[in-house]
């Protein structure tokens, strides 16, 4: 089962794979659930390139540095995967975006309150735990290919990053970087939060107090 969804910023697939996980996946890693995730992610990916006309393999494709499509360079991509097989693929145009995330998460999940200090900031405006996390998990992945931990001197988290309504950027100096949108899906009677970032601007790392 599979759902598409073209928008104006990029495409996505939302795949279920339900069979087991193939052999060659199997032969990646030693853990089925995360061979079935990877098939899963791979395969939603392949289905939006199918339809822009590429004919790509989902054994053989290949990503670079989580963002880069080797056969078709004019685009980027991110992929998500949750439990039971779901996976979403999304990509949008190299030359339009600097970077762009994915997140996919069961309609019904649940955070306990405690959980919030690891990735709630005080400056952080959302209606729930549940969207903020899906926010971040996207601009989290739009950013983190673009950097590495010696650019902040410390592990880039969660945390590192404010949502401001549906934009984003970084707390070192609270600068907009990009924008978020948000669907939720309905698929074989299950409900979707399907996030997507998208990295408009280039990183800055300096801070409020030298503006």
């Amino acid at each position: 089962m599979m759902q598409y969804k073209d928008e104006h910023n990029g495409h996505y697939c939302l795949y279920h794979w339900k069979q087991d996980p193939p052999i060659w996946c199997l032969n990646l890693f030693s853990l089925p659930l995360r061979a079935k995730q990877h098939a899963s992610s791979r395969t939603a990916l392949v289905k939006i390139l199918a339809r822009l006309g590429y004919q790509e393999n989902v054994e053989q494709i290949k990503i670079s540095n989580h963002h880069c499509i080797q056969s078709a360079p004019e685009y980027l991509c991110s992929l998500s995967h949750t439990k039971d097989g779901w996976a979403v693929g999304l990509i949008a145009m190299a030359d339009k975006y600097l970077g762009v995330g994915v997140d996919l998460e069961f309609k019904n999940r649940t955070f306990k309150e405690e959980t919030r200090k690891l990735f709630v900031n005080d400056s952080d405006t959302y209606s729930n735990l549940l969207q903020l996390w899906c926010y971040k998990e996207s601009a989290f992945k739009a950013i983190a290919p673009l950097l590495n931990d010696s650019i902040l001197n410390k592990v880039f988290v969660l945390k590192d990053i404010f949502i401001r309504g549906h934009d984003f950027g970084l707390i070192t100096n609270g600068k907009v970087l990009g924008h978020i949108h948000s669907d939720i899906i309905v698929c074989e009677e299950l409900e979707f939060i399907i996030t997507s970032a998208y990295l408009v601007k280039p990183l800055c790392f300096e801070s409020n107090r030298n503006n």
